[in-house]
């Protein structure tokens, strides 16, 4: 039976997530909040009125599009429905992450974090890959941009997919920025981390690159892995060759969410989904 599903924003991401759930086979999308209603998204009725929302719509779900720019009205949301997804950015703050697992406690509401590079097709088969693997070295992730992007927010992003990988939590971090014009966002960061379980991590990040690139290599105890999340080609070197590692990009990152979010609101179990606890955990390092 699909899940009568609400999302609380109308913004790009709003948007992204309705044209997915639109054909949805797990979720009914019942209604979409926008404060300033001046637009129509088909069938789908758009409600300037949150109380509206819930009391008309009566969602069992609910997607909010921005931690940060709805965070005032997440306690509104624990009252109507039991399970939440919020889209990245998360939260501002690590204070904000715990006034929602404050309110998701109280209101006995599972609530969790999208970090949507969890589920880019290539980190799926990689993780399948390592399971089978006795050890994990090292990480190198590399995204880099050809326009402007706030890098403190893609670290976030980067710092949660390297602990989702490496199956372990942080033991040692270190940063270093280059700013030019901006003193507030970096044009190029690099992150080191020493996870609990020996893997050694590193990510740069970069808006200075010609083309949008998003690279990740692991290097395990069978052979080096090299992933390429934009051109969704995953190959494996050792000492026999290359191999052409198998990656099914038919599933998008947003419909492998949906799916997991379904599993969560049918099963209350969060899979590869990342807890408020997961997101915490990346924040109180970096934020």
């Amino acid at each position: 039976m699909k899940k009568r599903l609400a999302i609380i924003g109308f913004n790009d991401v709003g948007k992204f997530h309705c044209n997915e759930l639109r054909r949805s086979d797990e979720f009914d999308l019942v209604g979409v909040y926008c404060q300033k209603n001046s637009e129509s998204f088909g069938r789908i009725k758009i409600y300037s009125d949150l109380n509206e929302l819930f009391e008309s719509a009566d969602p069992e779900a609910i997607i909010i599009t921005d931690g940060i720019q709805y965070l005032e009205l997440f306690s509104k949301c624990v009252k109507t429905c039991k399970h939440i997804f919020i889209h990245h950015p998360i939260a501002k703050n690590t204070g904000a992450i715990h006034e929602m697992k404050y309110y998701s406690n109280l209101s006995g509401v599972m609530s969790v974090a999208g970090f949507f590079d969890r589920f880019n097709p290539v980190i799926v088969s990689l993780k399948k890959s390592l399971e089978r693997e006795e050890k994990i070295y090292s990480i190198n992730i590399t995204r880099g941009f050809c326009l402007s992007r706030n890098l403190n927010l893609e670290i976030l992003q980067n710092i949660d997919l390297a602990r989702f990988v490496a199956a372990s939590d942080i033991a040692q971090f270190s940063k270093f920025e280059v700013h030019k014009e901006d003193k507030k966002n970096p044009t190029n960061t690099l992150c080191q981390l020493k996870m609990k379980n020996q893997t050694l991590v590193s990510i740069h990040n970069s808006i200075n690159y010609p083309i949008d690139r998003f690279i990740i290599e692991v290097s395990a105890n069978s052979g080096i892995y090299f992933g390429d999340l934009i051109g969704m080609k995953l190959n494996k070197y050792t000492d026999y060759g290359q191999q052409n590692l198998k990656v099914d990009s038919d599933i998008s990152p947003i419909k492998k969410a949906h799916l997991e979010f379904f599993e969560l609101c049918k099963n209350n179990k969060i899979n590869n989904l990342a807890s408020l606890d997961d997101a915490l955990k990346v924040y109180e390092i970096c934020v």
